[in-house]
């Protein structure tokens, strides 16, 4: 016996280099696993628990007090119960128990591991917490922080891994079950998500990327997520990017900076096909998305937007902030 429940929609809470994405084809598609063409609608098998839809378009503020406040459901909670009775293939009834059922939620270094078991003690570490700082509405992500958006733990991943929500790429495989995603937002038609830049660059040395991924939260393993290499909506450069303009990535689209004129701000950065080339974007009923900065940069964000192509939302100015943080030196290598 199986539970096999398609999202509902309730209504409650709230690329690569220039010129390619990931996953390309080469005729303006992708497909799941970057050779493959993908099953006709992967998101049919749908969810072993009744997953619940955020609603869209979503506006994230950031007006938490803190950075720990911000990664708590008491900010925002995934509607999807924290607490799902499943029923494995034997028919035994399983407990499956979410310990944070945050919407949005820190899947790299935030928690605090005992150091003779390894696993998480439930609080916050305060080494690798300051990653990220928020504070006066701004999110700064520092140095390999890495978050996800609207992603509900599945039993689809390893019970046994040290936390089940980190690493969403290395599932456990069980039939068609692992075409699933588990997500709160629905985007399987035209989507975009976009959010301002307030300031970016080096921190310390080293190269570094702004990085967008949907259905996956694990760099290096995009072959082994649903989408495949398609799941990297954009990866570039942290210096590509300008303060005080937004970056907007559409999927299906372009990825791009916006001023505050209203006008695109230098090249595109990026081309997002669609799926086999029917305006499909890459995404499902019940998708999560993946921000990430790579080690060696930082990204002060603000004004998060997920909308779809066909309900745009209005967006409001960017501000540039170069005094947020304080990176360390950079050392500065010459152009031979």
């Amino acid at each position: 016996m199986r539970l096999n429940v398609l999202a509902p929609v309730m209504l409650g809470g709230s690329l690569f280099a220039c010129g390619g994405s990931n996953g390309s084809n080469g005729n303006g598609s992708v497909n799941g696993n970057g050779n493959d063409a993908p099953p006709d609608d992967p998101t049919e098998v749908g969810s072993q628990i009744e997953i619940r839809n955020a609603t869209l378009p979503l506006q994230e503020d950031f007006s938490a007090v803190d950075t720990e406040g911000f990664f708590s459901a008491d900010y925002k909670a995934l509607n999807t119960p924290a607490v799902n009775i499943i029923v494995d293939a034997d028919g035994n009834e399983i407990e499956l128990v979410d310990p944070h059922p945050s919407f949005y939620y820190p899947t790299c270094c935030f928690w605090e591991e005992d150091p003779e078991t390894g696993e998480l003690t439930g609080h916050v570490d305060p080494e690798f917490s300051q990653s990220w700082k928020l504070s006066g509405g701004h999110l700064a992500l520092i140095d390999g922080a890495r978050m996800s958006i609207g992603q509900t733990l599945s039993d689809l991943t390893d019970e046994n891994a040290n936390d089940r929500k980190s690493d969403t790429s290395d599932r456990v495989e069980r039939g068609d079950a692992e075409l699933e995603s588990w997500g709160e937002l629905d985007l399987s038609q035209p989507y975009r998500v976009s959010f301002c830049i307030n300031d970016n660059g080096p921190w310390g040395k080293g190269f570094s990327n702004l990085e967008l991924y949907v259905d996956n939260n694990s760099d290096g393993r995009e072959a082994d997520s649903l989408w495949g290499t398609a799941s990297v909506l954009l990866r570039e450069e942290i210096g590509t990017f300008q303060a005080g303009h937004r970056v907007v990535v559409e999927v299906p689209g372009n990825a791009y900076m916006l001023g505050n004129d209203g006008e695109p701000a230098g090249d595109t950065i990026a081309v997002i096909p669609s799926l086999d080339g029917d305006d499909r974007p890459v995404g499902s009923q019940s998708s999560f998305l993946q921000l990430r900065v790579s080690s060696g940069g930082y990204a002060i964000i603000n004004d998060l937007v997920i909308d779809y192509q066909s309900e745009p939302v209005e967006f409001g100015d960017c501000e540039a902030i170069p005094d947020y943080v304080d990176p360390p030196n950079s050392k500065v290598y010459p152009v031979e």
